[in-house]
Parts: structure tokens; sequence; C-alpha cells
């Protein structure tokens, strides 16, 4: 943080508007502020701490006092511009502050807080107290105490500086220097891997209490179940491929039993055509009779011809009926093996 600019109205001894530039006075370096007791050099410091961190009645400015508006005026107004140094370049921060004289107390009327470019252009902006509060710790990494220690150390406070010890010293240093990631934090991170280890541990302590009544006689009895059902089990593996084989003999007998029910109806027709045959047969010998009885009968060619086709019909269908005879024995003989 680069102090830039204060301005000050309404506090302790600054009745009237005044305003302390920073930059002018480092232009050599470092600067004193010197001054008889009560011109007003710690209000300068009181007015920094303000504006930052604001104003309740459990921590007012670092003399712990509340009362520090003017006594003739009513209100106080605190305007400071600091420079930082952040990840998106240099920012400068303004923060306001107005406080004024109640029936009750002291109360705040305005808070705002702006982050501005190098050239004053406003990018963010707060109006709430508490943000605008939150929001300096949250830029600056110290709290209101922490900048007291070690920003501004009122009269009589350095010896409490050096002798911080315990919680309050640790967590000081972590925000100084910016390590709450490898202590605070990491201790809450441990605490919340040690909190789901320690729920994970008693979920399997009560799981392993349903167990607790198991003797080594049960054991031994469950396993005896386990190895009776594993026999069981092959029992049933081969009586399935049994059935299996058995199921595919009955498809292939059921296929031979169509063969040969094909087979006796080939032989059914075979028979039919067997009668037809002897009708045309007597046919044949009444034409051959008749032949020698009328040898000048004009159709004496067309009925030669007729015989003929007549006897090579007759060759072949006992020729088919001969080859229908052996498949039909052939497919008997199957059945007999199967039988």
């Amino acid at each position: 943080m680069r102090p830039i600019r204060l301005k000050i109205s309404g506090l302790n001894s600054y009745i009237e508007t005044q305003t302390i530039d920073f930059e002018k006075l480092t232009e050599r370096g470092l600067f004193g502020i010197f001054g008889p007791t009560g011109c007003g050099k710690s209000t300068i410091l009181d007015a920094i701490i303000l504006s930052l961190y604001g104003h309740n009645r459990q921590k007012g400015i670092p003399r712990s006092t509340n009362e520090f508006i003017n006594t003739a005026t009513d209100q106080s107004s605190i305007g400071y511009v600091f420079g930082l140094d952040t990840e998106h370049g240099v920012r400068k921060v303004n923060v306001e502050r107005k406080f004024k004289r109640t029936d009750t107390g002291l109360s705040t009327s305005f808070s705002r807080l702006q982050i501005m470019d190098e050239d004053e252009n406003v990018l963010e902006v707060w109006d709430k107290t508490t943000d605008v509060t939150n929001q300096v710790v949250e830029l600056l990494g110290l709290t209101r105490e922490d900048f007291m220690r070690s920003v501004v150390l009122p009269q009589g406070k350095f010896s409490e500086f050096l002798t911080l010890e315990g919680k309050d010293r640790r967590d000081m240093l972590e925000r100084l220097l910016n390590l709450k990631a490898y202590g605070s934090a990491l201790q809450m991170k441990i605490k919340r891997r040690g909190d789901i280890v320690k729920n994970s541990l008693l979920q399997m302590e009560g799981e392993m209490k349903r167990y607790s009544d198991i003797t080594p006689e049960i054991l031994e009895a469950v396993k005896s179940e386990y190895k009776t059902s594993l026999e069981e089990e092959k029992k049933l593996e081969a009586q399935n491929k049994s059935l299996e084989k058995e199921k595919t003999q009955g498809e292939a007998l059921h296929q031979i039993i169509e063969s040969l029910r094909t087979v006796d109806k080939t032989l059914e027709d075979l028979n039919q055509k067997s009668e037809a045959m002897g009708q045309e047969e007597k046919v044949l010998d009444l034409a051959q009779a008749a032949d020698k009885i009328w040898p000048y009968y004009e159709n004496h060619l067309k009925n030669n011809q007729m015989v003929k086709q007549l006897k090579d019909k007759i060759e072949q269908t006992e020729k088919e009926y001969e080859i229908t005879q052996k498949s039909y024995r052939a497919s008997k003989e199957k059945l007999d093996l199967f039988l």
C-alpha cells in the first residue's frame, strides 16, 4: 500500500477540510510529521485507519476513544487514496467514509470504495459499509488489528507487537506473509480430511459390529453350505447339458419322421400311378389286338407311336418306383437305429 492522498474534515483538531498529498511529500524520499502535542499528528494515522476499517463502538481509533468528531461539528468525512500492485497491474483505491454524531453515539452515514486504474478511471465500486471493510481486508491481506500492530503502531503498543504470542502472533504473520494456504487454511483442510477419515472409520466399525456374533463354528457352517451350493450348481449344469443333448437328438428324430412321412406320401402317389398303368396296359393289349384284326386301319402308324410312348412311360415309372423303394428302405433303417 502506497499512500497517495488523504482528505480530512471534522476529525479531532481538523475542523476545515485538509488535504495531504503524499506523492509530493515523498518526492525526495522519506518524510516526517512534526509538531507540538495536540496539533493533529496522530489524527492523520487515525484518519487512515478509520477510512480503511471504519468505526464501531467496540473498535474506535487506536487511542481507544469513540469521540473523534470535532466538538464544533456533528459530522466528519475522510477520503483516502492509495496505490497497490496487483496481478492486473498498478491500481489506485479510493476509500471514503462519513461519520455523524447522534443521540446514541457515533454512526457511519456513508461508505464507498472505488478501484481505479492509474489515471483514476473507476473500474469497480462497493458502497455498503460491511462490503467496503471486507474488500479492504482482502486487498491488503490485513485485519484492523494486524494493520495497527504491523503498519501503524500506536503510542505504548510497540512492546505488545514484540511480545505477541501463540495463535494471535501466528495468525498475524500468516496474513502479513500471505501464508494462509500453509497455515489456517491447511489446518482446516487437514481437519476436514481427518473428519472424513474419522467418519469412514466409524462407519466401518458400525459395519463390523454386524458380524460381531459370528463364531468359528458359524463360519465353518457357512463355508460348508457354500461348498454344497457349488456342488449342486455343477450337478444342475450337467443335467442341463444332458437335456440339451436329448433336445438335439429329438430334433434329429423329428426330421427323420418327417422324411418318412414324405416317403410314404411318395409311395402312395406311385401306387396310384401303378393302377393307372394297369389300365393303360389293357388299352395297349386291345390296341395290339385291333392291329391284328384291322391290318389296314388308317391310323396304324399313330397307334404304333402311342404304344412306344406308353412303353417308355412304363419304364420311367418303374425306375422311379425302384428309386423310391430304395429311399424308403434307407429312411426306415435310420429310424430303426434311433428306436
